[in-house]
């Protein structure tokens, strides 16, 4: 038998994992999102999901999971924080 969570408040969204954009109705709890499932009134998917977004929750409240950007000076040296336009800048001259 699965635990019963309580909901603050539905977010309505789309899942970001690929170009179908299913739609999601996201449960956030204290903030934080406890629960995904598939949204039944959304055209493309209607209510249907592949497993990805499911384990939204999971992955949000990983301690792996990056907060900020990094980037290392040398392959030999630490990760350091650095800004969002720095790394975006970096990334942008690495690409070109």
């Amino acid at each position: 038998m699965s635990k019963q969570i309580s909901i603050d408040r539905w977010h309505t969204t789309q899942c970001p994992y690929c170009g179908v954009g299913c739609g999601l109705k996201v449960g956030i709890k204290d903030n934080r999102v406890v629960k995904v499932q598939g949204d039944a009134a959304h055209p493309s998917s209607q209510g249907q999901l592949c497993l990805k977004p499911v384990y939204l929750p999971d992955i949000l409240r990983t301690d792996d999971r990056l907060l900020f950007p990094q980037l290392r000076p040398g392959q030999d040296e630490p990760f350091r924080r650095v800004s969002w336009d720095q790394a975006l800048t970096t990334a942008a001259e690495t690409f070109r």
